[in-house]
């Protein structure tokens, strides 16, 4: 087995997870101005999605609490996410409009 291949996930990152979890929301408060409560209520979801995707692709627990990188991968992320949530709006779109006139 690959060395890159091995998983270095523990259950011991767990509070580590929980902390990253609270700076990714509080980093994303600090950059909404007048959040509505819609969005209040919706951010420990975004925050908890954020550090999963972050944690399930770093290479070693090293990269994954990371500061120094952290903003810079967050963006990443979430302009990942932000194109296969839009990728899937518009082939739902498709297919329900080819069915409409089909």
């Amino acid at each position: 087995v690959d060395s890159s291949e091995e998983k270095w996930q523990t259950d011991s990152d767990l509070p580590y997870r929980r902390e990253f979890i609270r700076l990714i929301a509080q980093l994303l408060t600090e950059r909404k101005h007048n959040p509505s409560q819609k969005w209040l209520l919706e951010l420990p979801y975004k925050a908890r999605k954020l550090e999963e995707q972050l944690y399930r692709t770093a290479p070693s627990f090293e990269y994954y609490i990371d500061r120094s990188t952290l903003k810079q991968r967050l963006k990443k992320v979430a302009t990942a996410i932000t194109f296969r949530f839009r990728d899937a709006k518009r082939k739902s779109l498709t297919r329900r409009s080819s069915s409409i006139t089909g």
